[in-house]
């Protein structure tokens, strides 16, 4: 505010993997509205936001031709796509575009969720890549899942964590978080709650016992510094990873004795 005083809206991303940070920006900015940025990337603008404080946005008509596998497809061999008014609201989806800049068909891996229509347009909201994904039974749990069960977990406060799965037997999740970051009691059963609430294939995992409940772990503060460092990614390009498919792959982490 002392910088600029008659700042009236910010442009962030209010949805993903993001949202857990958006509690702190009234302590930086004051009472500002918030507009998300919408769906963008080098390869065009998709979605356009119409209000502020909604993470979806309208389908952008003009920026290309829009092809939609459901996410439940996605993988497979040739799966089959759906157009723009054939979206479900509450349905998932991984966009493909057809651009007049000479991109055919280009998986952009974003899975995106219907939220309504306007005027037979659909309003998307960002939900994650499709390589934010971890599956150790069978789950398939996604970084959207695990943001969102944090939301539970941690009282709505922003925390930074890594939720990563451990193949032990049973299998299971550890919620790794530095040592200096205060958490509440019984923060992992909360989170192992959440994500039962919140994905069906986990639930059952659970309730069978193939999945074991989620696990709480502290690392070394500056531990998840040391993994941005690792990735030689200018500061501003670097996007937290709130879940990761496989610690062994992790360097930064190997230290600690989490596999």
């Amino acid at each position: 505010r002392a910088v600029w005083p008659r700042l009236e809206l910010l442009g962030v991303w209010t949805g993903g993997t993001l949202a857990p940070y958006l509690g702190m920006l009234p302590d930086l900015y004051g009472p500002t509205a918030m507009r998300d940025h919408g769906l963008s990337a080098s390869e065009g603008r998709f979605t356009i936001p119409l209000a502020d404080g909604e993470a979806h946005g309208v389908l952008n008509g003009d920026g290309a031709f829009y092809e939609f596998i459901p996410e439940s497809a996605y993988g497979g061999a040739d799966p089959a796509t759906v157009l723009a008014h054939e979206l479900e609201v509450g349905k998932r989806y991984v966009l493909v575009v057809t651009t007049s800049g000479g991109l055919v068909r280009y998986d952009m891996a974003d899975v995106v969720e219907c939220r309504g229509h306007l005027d037979g347009t659909p309003l998307l909201a960002f939900l994650h890549k499709t390589s934010q994904f971890a599956n150790a039974t069978g789950e398939k749990l996604s970084a959207f899942q695990a943001v969102e069960a944090a939301k539970a977990a941690f009282g709505g406060a922003a925390a930074e964590f890594v939720l990563a799965p451990r193949f032990a037997d049973p299998a299971h999740y550890l919620l790794l978080v530095e040592a200096s970051t205060p958490v509440p009691p019984g923060v992992a059963a909360a989170f192992d709650r959440a994500l039962r609430a919140g994905n069906v294939e986990y639930e059952d995992k659970r309730r069978s016992g193939r999945l074991g409940p989620v696990r709480l772990a502290r690392v070394p503060d500056g531990a998840f510094a040391r993994r941005r460092a690792a990735r030689h990614s200018p500061v501003e390009q670097y996007k937290h990873p709130f879940l990761v498919p496989d610690l062994a792959a992790e360097p930064c982490f190997q230290a600690y004795d989490l596999c």
